[in-house]
């Protein structure tokens, strides 16, 4: 979590699903769930996705993150609605979301994120 003398290190089994159905060439349905089970700082967590994508340009997601056996806190939940165009080489994704504070890593790349709630919107292009 970036914070090693406040925090021990979490040990958890952490296990995942995900299935991609194919309706047909241009429609798709993925669906993800992962359950993080430990005893240490939070708890035990559930995370479901669901994410319906629509060939070249469309994906649609829904998501929620729940604490489901809470050690230091109430049960939370953080939802993610989103929305993302592509076109070439360009993708723009506009959500609501509600993010816990940690380290997020994409592409290889990681970093801190503070927690937040509310809509984020983001341009991504490859050249």
């Amino acid at each position: 979590e970036g914070k090693p003398e406040l925090n021990e290190n979490v040990q958890a089994v952490t296990p995942f699903m995900e299935y991609l159905h194919k309706i047909n060439r241009k429609k798709s349905l993925r669906f993800e769930a992962q359950y993080m089970i430990t005893e240490q700082d939070f708890g035990s967590w559930i995370f479901a996705l669901a994410e319906c994508g629509i060939a070249p340009h469309w994906v649609f997601t829904v998501s929620d993150m729940y604490n489901i056996d809470p050690k230091k806190t109430d049960k939370l939940h953080y939802p993610t609605v989103g929305v993302a165009y592509s076109r070439k080489s360009n993708r723009l994704a506009l959500s609501y979301v509600k993010q816990v504070e940690g380290i997020v890593c994409a592409g290889g790349v990681c970093r801190l994120e503070p927690a937040f709630s509310g809509f984020k919107f983001s341009v991504n292009s490859t050249f």
